[in-house]
């Protein structure tokens, strides 16, 4: 039962990421004007919230984290905060952990 719950929990994540991303990259969205209990569309305004926490948090770790397998380029559907964040966790690593190239 506890089981289950996590995995429809973690399914539910995964969805909201996944809306966060077709947000991002088309501009389409769920029209949350058309549910009638704002108490609903409340809820469903939150859960899209955390799909795009989500997704933010995806890009800073795959930026960061993976950046010999991920280049990042001037795309206009990457968040601003992605360019700052990746600097500063930059700036914080020790010298032996960072990922910056050495060929400069």
């Amino acid at each position: 039962m506890f089981g289950t719950l996590i995995h429809w929990g973690i399914d539910a994540a995964l969805l909201s990421a996944f809306l966060a991303g077709v947000r991002r990259t088309t501009g389409l969205t769920p029209k949350l004007s058309d549910v009638p209990n704002k108490d609903v569309r409340q809820l469903l305004r939150s859960y899209l919230e955390f799909g795009e926490y989500l997704f933010d948090f995806a890009v800073v770790i795959f930026g960061v984290r993976l950046q010999t397998s991920f280049i990042a380029t001037n795309n206009p559907h990457l968040p601003s905060a992605f360019y700052f964040l990746r600097e500063e966790i930059l700036s914080d690593l020790p010298p032996r952990l960072s990922l910056q190239s050495s060929d400069a």
